[in-house]
C-alpha cells in the first residue's frame, strides 16, 4: 500500500474516532419520582428504563453527574373509584448542579393523564420532552449543554 493511502487511512481513523467519542457523550438524566400509586410506579420504572436505553440519555443518581437534567415527577391516582387504571403525573424538568443556586434551573413543565395500558407510551413521551429540552440547552444555552457530561 503507498505511503500517501495509508497516511489518509490514519487521518480518516483518528478523525471517524474523534467524531465517533464525541457522538457518545449522553445528558446525565436523575429521575426523582413522588408517589404511590401503582401506576405512577410504573411509568418511573418505565421512564427509567427508557433513559437506560437512550442513545442522548444516561440515567444518574443524586450527584453522580454535575451538572445534570433533573426531572422530578409526582404522580397521583387519577380515580378513586377505580384504583389501578391510571395515573395523573406532574413533571419538572430542571437543569441542576453544585454551582446552581435554588434548586436549579427550570426547563419546563409537564402534565399528564396515563392510563395504565399506556405506561410505555407515556414513559417515551417523557423521555422526548426531556430530550427536547436538552436540545434547546444546546441551541439556546451551548454553554450549559456542554457542560452536561
Amino acid at each position: 500500500m503507498p505511503v500517501s493511502v495509508r497516511r489518509l487511512l490514519l487521518v480518516a481513523t483518528l478523525f471517524g474516532g474523534n467524531v465517533s467519542v464525541a457522538q457518545t457523550v449522553k445528558a446525565p438524566v436523575e429521575l426523582k419520582h413522588s408517589g404511590s400509586d401503582n401506576v405512577g410506579q410504573r411509568l418511573a420504572f418505565e421512564l427509567r428504563e427508557v433513559i437506560r436505553g437512550s442513545h442522548s440519555m444516561r440515567l444518574v443518581s443524586g450527584r453522580e453527574a454535575d451538572p445534570r437534567i433533573v426531572v422530578q415527577m409526582v404522580s397521583l391516582e387519577a380515580s378513586r373509584s377505580s384504583q389501578g387504571a391510571g395515573t395523573v403525573v406532574a413533571v419538572a424538568i430542571t437543569y441542576d448542579g453544585t454551582l446552581i443556586e435554588a434548586n436549579g434551573l427550570f426547563l419546563t413543565s409537564v402534565v399528564q393523564n396515563c392510563g395504565s395500558s399506556r405506561v410505555q407510551e407515556c414513559a417515551r413521551d417523557l423521555a422526548a420532552d426531556v430530550d427536547q429540552e436538552i436540545e434547546k440547552l444546546k441551541k439556546n444555552w451551548p454553554n450549559l449543554a456542554r457542560a452536561l457530561r
